[in-house]
């Protein structure tokens, strides 16, 4: 599974419905748990083969952000990314400069589930939390800055090779 994070506006859609129609994959969007979701176990019995926008990373960060609903905890987490990581999935996570999303925010007409400062702050977590680990385990295989251009074909390519590569093991 390719699992593509990221705050809105990331282009996590896109990609993952261009990857999908390029390689014949199935594509899955994940919402908001609901309050009584069981992380460890949940998440393990969605893992497929294809491209999950949103998953895990979504929970923790705005989980944290809206203080509200449940998350993770840092065990629970530790679980399941030990779980992804011995089936084989590939963890994308998108981020963009501060600016730039703002502006993208601005010009775009989809309306987003939360506030534009809401997402600029969930972008921020998610730039952390990219770089960051748990217990020497990093939370993101591959950090892409969509400020610097949006993902290209080859881009999308890269990432197909690497998950099964990574599902080869």
């Amino acid at each position: 599974m390719i699992i593509l994070e990221g705050a809105d506006g990331t282009g996590k859609t896109h990609a993952a419905k261009k990857i999908c129609d390029a390689w014949d994959l199935t594509y899955r969007h994940m919402s908001r748990p609901p309050e009584d979701f069981d992380h460890a176990s949940e998440y393990v019995e969605r893992v497929f083969d294809g491209v999950q926008d949103r998953f895990h990373l979504g929970a923790l960060v705005y989980g944290r952000i809206l203080g509200t609903g449940t998350y993770p905890s840092a065990e629970t987490m530790r679980q399941v990314q030990a779980y992804l990581r011995w089936q084989g999935c590939l963890v994308v996570v998108l981020v963009a400069d501060r600016d730039w999303l703002s502006e993208q925010l601005t010009e775009n007409t989809k309306k987003e589930m939360y506030s534009d400062s809401l997402i600029l702050d969930a972008n921020e977590a998610y730039r952390a939390l990219s770089t960051a680990s748990n217990r020497g385990e990093p939370y993101a295989d591959i950090v892409y800055d969509v400020s610097d251009g949006w993902p290209t074909e080859d881009t999308y390519s890269e990432w197909v090779m690497r998950r099964r590569a990574l599902w080869a093991h």
